[in-house]
């Protein structure tokens, strides 16, 4: 990528040409009006370079430039114009920076992304013309996108020109969360690709009207470290929404690089007069800037205006205006200056402009020349002919741009300057005509939202290019078309109101309302959502609109519901259910709310509240449940044991070949107890709901939810057997059958990780879990994706692979939950593992190199979530009794596992729990010899039990460990002819699996605790051939700490023994 600091900054500024006739002054004032270091800036220095060193530091990281200040005051002009001398804006030339630029809409706040959208159009547009480049890019581009390149053209459709190839087919369809991370996620690879070839400088403005799913995209992209080149110039006016705005500026914290830039009053206006092209003496030019400064109170847009006024009253004749000055009759604001420049105008351009203001801050010629056909607002412009009002609109347009009222956008079409002039034309609409207009317009847009017609089906297929509608869309396109531009016509019909519309259109209102906020929600755009959703309340809000739009009625409450329960709006989803409720026919109507019902009080922490109405729901539904209510431990042990009972019974054959269930309650039954397997997780309801779903799938057939229980109840609570990794396999076959639903089988991933480590070594679970990373990341199952990296992350470590790949590897995934934003559990579980291979590579805190500690684990972010999630504190006991007992601190490891929770009951089915008994059982066996209470001799019995059970049922990760167990065991005991033996039998099997690179720390630890023995025995040879054997293979594992403490133990014992040796040759002597 070209650095930016070998971006020249010319020297001197450009400056534009002279107005070109007409009586005003052209104020494309952030395009025409050149700019020096600073001074093109108007003459604003500091923030000219607070700017230009955000630019330079894009190399480093994305950064952030928040430029805020007061409407009209010139902050897209002091934009535009430093960075044109920032990054040399030639768009023709290779090399140069690219910048795009997006505007939010007041009017249109309710179509997610179009500012973000406008960007990056613009972007696809100038890479393709830039041939050479696009040719040594699109490539990388492909491959960044990996099979999703549809997702980045259904967003920005210019995006097929750059990507050279048909990119819209074969991506699975997402709704909600998940949709919206996969379209973060490409955007982020699009952008990393292209600006690691050329910086790229994407300008938001007037993000007061930004949506919340823009503003999301704008986070993530700004903290995505990954993004060296990109910067960021968010432009917004400080007005009541700038709280909402800094908020989300300031949830991104230390993660982004933000530079915060105010533009205050300019205090001399003499640059503007001297960029403007004007004939003046230096004289007069300072008269004229004192002039405009004085009235316009430093305000750029104001000032710009009153200087084409200036020229308009005084004939375009510059040294009259000096004269004028004085005697002049100036409008005190802005809004009165603009409205006589409207009333200024031709009327034609007049009025073709005031109907493009009901269009909004955009408009285009499609739209356009329909309006210009619609009942005329001005009388001179009635005595036109229809043919004639469209023939003079290209006219009216480019007088308009002459005058600096609009500008043209390209494919977009025309934009009007500021946001102030669109209003001004805007407010020359009375109420009823700005009502009729919006009608009529809406009805034109709506046109264009049909489909193409049809081919006689009678002709032959042609392989000419795809068929189109009136303007240009091919049939393939038209979903994506009618979902982008059909917000913006409802919005036309919104603001029209229904009392000019007839019956038919009305509900055909209606309708489109609901396709509007179904399409805002799929965005996460839940705002909007509830703004087209309010619309319908009018038509749908009485209790006679039950009688006869029942079904309307049902999915638009609904709807309501679900949307207020994401906004965390508990109070009107309340509401929103009782009304579905009250007027609900069934429970087949009314589970839905039931659903969200349970929901909400879960979140509001009344979750006894929620398993009582799950309860009672599930008995309407015809599934016994009352056992979720009531604490009554006979009856629950008297289920666990049916299960357990039925579970036995099932064969692979019978549980592989059950039938999709076809049974609706029953299916809307399991998705309740799935919610349920969610709410009561980490306490005793959890294992009994698993198992009911289990029950209900053997009983009625397998869904998306069952399988997901069983998978569950199989992985967690069944008994260790081959039976169960029989259930495994078969549960995993039924899930890649299910073809629709929630979850893809990345969930089946995540639990064949889970059953691989009980059933084959731990290497090959990796492979497993690696995939469940990538096809969770690609679907958007990102908390998926993050339990498969975590499990990754700790199944690295366990499996004994070599701590710098482990590292690597882990950081990676931290790199990865970084840019995806993730908290909580997801992101902090695997904290512990990476600072416990620090200590193992470096040391630990201070003199004792067995205690895990790091900055890390020292945040007041991981200290909240290992006191709440039992993922991390698992986590983080294991790795902190682990170091102990490697390290060989017993008395460390006896008091953390006296405090220790239970983490097989905590994380069932997860091979940490492999890994704690193991560290446990070695600190009991030492603790016991050590201090001989029987309460250690007990524990480590305890542990040996377990890991013996663990290897009779086929843990294969396991049966290393016996002959250690055992000999530890023995020598708790007091038998150490017998721990002699054992012993004995762990050196040979060390020795026999030299070279595979499989259980390194295993092998290392064992072959330890044998030279320990040896040791306490006095045969110092064998000692020291072990201490040496471990020292070895603690160095290949990694653990450098490790190995040089036993270094220096079998250099005392080597040492020791040379010593000895030479006392006995002295003493034969």
């Amino acid at each position: 990528m070209p650095s930016m600091q070998r971006l020249q900054i010319s020297p001197t500024p450009r400056l534009g040409g002279a107005p070109s006739g007409g009586k005003a002054i052209s104020i494309h004032d952030s395009r025409d009006v050149g700019a020096g270091s600073g001074e093109g800036a108007g003459g604003r220095r500091a923030e000219f370079h607070a700017l230009h060193k955000a630019y330079l530091s894009a190399d480093a990281g994305p950064q952030v430039a928040v430029v805020t200040g007061p409407s009209g005051i010139g902050k897209s002009y002091f934009v535009a114009q430093s960075l044109r001398v920032i990054c040399r804006r030639d768009d023709g030339e290779e090399g140069g920076s690219f910048v795009v630029s997006g505007k939010c809409n007041e009017m249109n706040q309710n179509q997610p992304y179009s500012s973000i959208v406008e960007a990056l159009g613009m972007l696809c547009k100038q890479l393709s013309r830039r041939d050479l480049l696009l040719d040594s890019i699109r490539e990388d581009i492909l491959t960044a996108l990996n099979g999703e390149g549809a997702v980045l053209v259904d967003f920005v459709p210019t995006a097929r020109d750059v990507l050279g190839e048909d990119e819209h087919n074969g991506v699975r369809e997402l709704k909600g969360k998940e949709r919206r991370v996969r379209l973060e996620r490409v955007v982020r690879r699009f952008l990393k690709v292209v600006s690691s070839y050329c910086p790229v400088v994407v300008v938001l403005d007037d993000l007061q009207w930004a949506d919340g799913p823009t503003m999301n995209l704008v986070r993530s992209l700004a903290t995505s470290p990954s993004l060296r080149g990109l910067l960021l110039v968010c432009i917004y006016r400080e007005d009541d929404k700038r709280n909402m705005l800094d908020k989300h500026f300031l949830e991104v914290g230390d993660d982004a690089n933000i530079t915060n830039i105010r533009i205050e009053p300019l205090t001399s206006m003499r640059g503007l007069v001297d960029s403007s092209g004007l004939d003046l003496t230096p004289d007069d030019a300072t008269r004229i800037a004192e002039w405009l400064q004085e009235h316009s109170k430093g305000n750029t847009f104001f000032a710009v205006r009153l200087l084409g006024y200036l020229l308009f009253r005084n004939d375009a004749k510059p040294a009259q205006i000096v004269d004028t000055l004085e005697s002049m009759s100036i409008p005190p604001t802005l809004e009165d200056l603009l409205s006589i420049e409207i009333r200024a105008l031709p009327p034609f351009t007049r009025d073709a402009l005031i109907r493009a203001s009901c269009i909004g801050l955009y408009f285009d010629d499609f739209v356009l020349k329909q309006a210009i056909l619609l009942p005329c607002i001005d009388d001179e412009v009635t005595k036109l002919a229809s043919f004639r009002r469209q023939s003079c609109l290209s006219e009216g347009l480019v007088v308009a741009q002459r005058m600096g009222l609009v500008e043209e956008m390209g494919s977009l079409g025309y934009r009007f300057v500021h946001d102030s002039m669109w209003k001004a034309f805007y407010s020359m609409l009375s109420t009823d005509n700005r009502e009729m207009l919006h009608l009529e317009i809406g009805r034109v847009m709506k046109k264009r939202l049909q489909p193409p017609s049809q081919d006689n089906p009678n002709r032959r297929s042609s392989t000419r290019t795809p068929q189109t509608n009136t303007i240009g869309v091919t049939t393939r396109d038209m979903d994506s078309f009618v979902n982008r531009y059909l917000c913006s016509t409802v919005d036309q019909f919104n603001r029209a109101g229904t009392d000019h519309m007839s019956s038919a259109e009305v509900v055909e209102l209606l309708l489109m309302n609901i396709r509007a906020a179904e399409l805002s929600s799929a965005a996460c755009s839940w705002k909007s959502a509830v703004q087209y959703l309010d619309q319908t309340k009018p038509m749908l809000q009485k209790d006679e609109h039950w009688l006869y739009r029942y079904d309307m009625c049902l999915l638009v409450n609904n709807m309501d519901a679900e949307i207020n329960l994401s906004l965390c709006n508990f109070e009107r989803a309340a509401s929103t259910v009782d009304i579905i409720l009250r007027h609900g026919q069934s429970i087949d109507d009314t589970y839905g709310a039931y659903l969200v019902l349970m929901r909400s009080l879960n979140s509001q922490k009344k979750t006894a509240e929620a398993l009582s109405i799950a309860s009672d729901v599930l008995e309407q539904l015809g599934v016994e449940a009352a056992w979720i209510k009531q604490d009554a431990t006979t009856e629950k042990d008297k289920f666990r044991k049916q299960v357990k009972k039925q579970a036995k019974k099932q064969s692979w054959v019978s549980l592989s070949s059950l039938k999709q269930i076809d049974d609706e309650r029953k299916l809307k039954a399991i998705k309740i107890f799935y919610w349920l397997l969610v709410a009561t997780y980490g306490t005793e309801l959890h294992e009994l709901v698993a198992g009911k779903i289990f029950l209900l799938t053997i009983e009625h057939g397998f869904s998306e939810e069952g399988i997901n229980g069983i998978l569950t109840y199989a992985s967690g609570y069944l008994p260790l057997s081959k039976k169960k990794n029989e259930m495994l396999r078969a549960a995993i076959q039924l899930h890649k059958r299910v073809k629709t639903g929630r979850l893809t089988h990345d969930y089946c991933l995540i639990l064949g990780g889970y059953l691989q480590c009980w059933s084959d070594p731990l290497r090959e679970s990796l492979a497993t879990l690696l995939e469940g990373l990538k096809v969770g990341a690609k679907h958007g199952h990102i908390d998926n994706a993050a339990l498969c990296g975590s499990l990754l992350s700790s199944y690295s470590l366990f499996s004994g692979e070599q701590l710098a790949t482990v590292e690597d590897r882990m950081r990676s995934f931290a790199d990865w939950a970084k840019e995806e934003r993730l908290y909580g559990s997801s992101r902090l579980g695997f904290l512990p593992y990476l600072q416990l291979v620090k200590c193992l590579q470096q040391g630990g805190n201070g003199e004792r190199d067995s205690v895990l500690a790091g900055k890390e684990l020292d945040t007041d972010e991981m200290k909240g979530a290992a006191a709440k999630s039992p993922m991390v504190s698992c986590s983080l006991v294991l790795c902190q009794l682990e170091l102990a007992c490697i390290m060989g601190d017993h008395s460390l490891a006896g008091d953390i596992l006296l405090d220790a929770p239970n983490v097989l009951e905590l994380r069932p089915g997860h091979f940490s729990g492999c890994r704690f008994t193991l560290y446990e059982f070695l600190a009991s066996a030492e603790l016991a010899r050590g201090s001989k209470k029987s309460s250690w001799s007990k524990r480590a019995s305890v542990a040996q039990k377990q890991i013996q059970e663990w290897a009779r049922n086929g843990v294969v990760n396991c049966d290393h460990l016996i002959p250690l167990v055992e000999a530890e065991m023995a020598l708790v005991k007091g038998k150490r002819s017998s721990a002699s033996k054992h012993y004995a039998r762990v050196v040979k099997l060390v020795e026999k699996a030299n070279g595979s690179g499989y259980n390194l720390q295993d092998r290392a630890i064992s072959v330890e605790r044998a030279a320990h023995f040896y040791h306490s025995q006095g045969d110092i040879p064998a000692a020291a051939s072990c201490y040496a054997k471990s020292r070895d293979l603690y160095e290949e594992w990694g653990a450098t700490r490790k190995a040089e403490q036993l270094k220096a133990k079998a250099g005392a014992l080597e040492a020791g023994q040379r010593y000895s040796q030479m006392l006995k040759r002295i003493n034969k002597e």
